[in-house]
């Protein structure tokens, strides 16, 4: 692609991570990279809470359903947030949105992050635990760590 625009002058991209822009090409080009960390980081924590209010509510399948015109209403009742435990793996700025979300909901949150410390968890009225733990108590889970090398396999 960069060859393809040879007057391009700098690349932007909103998150955190550059894993899908070859910034070693783009500096031997001269292009500059930038990125914006927190331009869609409520639309993100949004969208997490709206994918998981669908899958409590089984929204994919009772649309399924209406549409194949086989409507089973008792079949679709499903599950409020309210007085659920929703496990949030990684605590960075979109998980914390989440988690803020999740607590008007009157949910209890509970967190596994081994960069935030047991007072931050505190300050934001979750509980801390180990990934193991959080798997096993956890009624919905959220997750939101960074694409790596190491987690894409």
């Amino acid at each position: 692609m960069l060859a393809a625009a040879p007057k391009l002058k700098i690349v932007a991209r909103a998150g955190v991570g550059l894993d899908n822009v070859d910034v070693e090409a783009a500096t031997a080009r001269g292009v500059l990279v930038v990125n914006a960390p927190t331009s869609n980081i409520h639309s993100a924590a949004e969208h997490a809470l709206a994918l998981l209010l669908a899958a409590a509510r089984q929204i994919t399948a009772a649309d399924a359903s209406l549409r194949a015109h086989e409507w089973k209403r008792s079949s679709f009742t499903g599950t409020e947030i309210f007085g659920k435990t929703v496990g949030i793996i990684g605590l960075g700025r979109i998980g914390q949105l989440v988690a803020q979300r999740l607590a008007a909901f009157g949910a209890h949150l509970i967190a596994y992050d081994p960069y935030v410390s047991p007072a931050r968890a505190a300050q934001l009225g979750i509980e801390l635990l180990s990934l193991d733990e959080l798997l096993a108590r956890s009624d919905f889970i959220s997750v939101h760590l960074p694409k790596t090398r190491r987690r894409s396999g």
